[in-house]
């Protein structure tokens, strides 16, 4: 690629977007928005350092033009700015109106580590039942991993997966809480450690490395610290750095140990790739790569997809048992790949901003990103009234990274219904106030 003034500054600009994001807006230790302009920056911003620094180009080559590649960088980049700006607008705006919050799966006192343990131990007992029973029908780990992620022979039953994927976000706010007294409740933290450990296996076993990724950071940001207020520092540098390495590690030997099973050998595209390339496959983060394809060729060659993807999201609720007709290709990144790799049945991630450019152009970036700030702010507000802790940190990561994606997407309802729902029947049963039995008074005083 070679780089112009304006590609350079775009870049820049939208760098300058994020990292106003992440020290300028957060109130709180694990804020929403400083989650969110730190995964913003993984899937949107790593990759446009990457090419401007010269480290790694536009993947796959044989998709891009080298002669264009500068000036869609130049246009993609600032369509993210555009987006990101009025993210952090409406954010902001929302944030300093105490009536707009919402959010119902956020605890108001520390939960119960009982009641913590029993839905720990509840999750991972029908978790493994449901992989024990996957694997005595599949034969063996690789061979299931190939019916979830490549054939999707378990169309119509990922709802299973749910289990194991909260069961391990519960048993890892298990460890969070148990912690800091560790020397009382050390068996329900070896407990909660084995189970968090499980379920993440359980649902590495649907082809699905994310939750491994996301629960190691939770865990690195949550064990640990000092404080609960928000004060940018070296310590706090620092552990950010370590939990992105952390990303980095976990999720490139959970690429390679994936293909291994499923293939028998790590595919070329990745073993033979650079140090950023491999990093980049890795971890997901060439989202914005696939944004450079749908600024460059969206709508000068392609029509805009004019809300397709956000009604056929709306409509992906109903079960296929239920609607016989559902659409095939609800997942956008399915569609969107196969446009230029007809033969591939994995989709390329793309992320909320670029999903709302191909939908509605320019004007719909503008209104995604106004939208997806009023979201994330509100439920900012929301984060910064409840107490500081595992679970609302846990919640909050689950947010950001599972159920809007970058902002409000097509597929938001559905990831909101998967993970909302059994967060909120959590929430109400983990913090709920104790008995006011004398007995059951004092058994919560332990606790605490």
């Amino acid at each position: 690629m070679i780089l112009t003034v304006s590609a350079i500054l775009s870049v820049a600009l939208l760098w300058a977007l994020i990292i106003f994001m992440m020290t300028a807006l957060p109130r709180m230790y694990g804020d929403v928005l400083l989650l969110f302009a730190l995964v913003f920056s993984l899937f949107y911003g790593f990759r446009a350092l990457l090419f401007v620094l010269g480290l790694d180009g536009p993947f796959p080559e044989s998709l891009f033009w080298p002669a264009k590649d500068a000036q869609v960088l130049t246009k993609s980049a600032l369509g993210l700015s555009l987006y990101l700006l009025l993210v952090i607008v409406a954010a902001t705006a929302t944030t300093t109106v105490p009536s707009l919050s919402w959010g119902p799966f956020f605890v108001s006192q520390r939960p119960s580590l009982t009641r913590l343990a029993r839905v720990t131990v509840l999750l991972t007992g029908i978790a493994t039942l449901v992989s024990a029973a996957l694997l005595a029908k599949y034969g063996s780990v690789g061979t299931l991993i190939n019916a979830a992620k490549f054939d999707k022979s378990l169309a119509g039953l990922y709802v299973l997966r749910i289990f194991p994927a909260v069961g391990a976000v519960v048993a890892s706010t298990l460890v969070l809480e148990t912690a800091p007294s560790v020397r009382r409740n050390s068996g329900l933290l070896v407990g909660g450690l084995a189970a968090t450990l499980l379920n993440c296996l359980y649902v590495f076993m649907w082809g699905s490395r994310s939750l491994f990724v996301v629960v190691g950071a939770l865990l690195v940001l949550g064990l640990g610290r000092k404080t609960l207020q928000f004060r940018p520092s070296s310590t706090m540098v620092w552990r950010l750095v370590l939990a992105s390495l952390m990303v980095v590690a976990i999720a490139g030997g959970l690429r390679i140990a994936r293909d291994t099973l499923t293939q028998g050998a790590v595919q070329d595209v990745y073993s033979q790739g650079s140090t950023w390339r491999q990093a980049s496959l890795a971890t997901n983060s060439i989202q914005f790569d696939a944004t450079m394809l749908a600024f460059r060729d969206w709508p000068d060659v392609y029509p805009y997809r004019g809300g397709t993807d956000y009604v056929n999201g709306a409509l992906g609720v109903i079960p296929r048992s239920v609607w016989p007709g559902k659409p095939a290709q609800v997942t956008p990144g399915a569609w969107f790949r196969q446009v230029y790799e007809p033969g591939k049945v994995n989709g390329w991630p793309m992320g909320a901003a670029t999903l709302w450019y191909l939908n509605f152009g320019w004007a719909g970036l503008a209104f995604g990103g106004l939208l997806s700030g009023v979201v994330v702010g509100v439920i900012a507000s929301a984060q910064r009234r409840a107490p500081p802790g595992g679970w609302n940190l846990a919640v909050a990561l689950v947010l950001v990274v599972f159920v809007f994606g970058l902002g409000w997407d097509s597929e938001t309802p559905i990831r909101m219904v998967i993970w909302l729902v059994p967060l909120w029947l959590i929430a109400r049963y983990v913090g709920a106030a104790p008995s006011s039995s004398k007995r059951l008074q004092a058994a919560g005083a332990v606790e605490a």
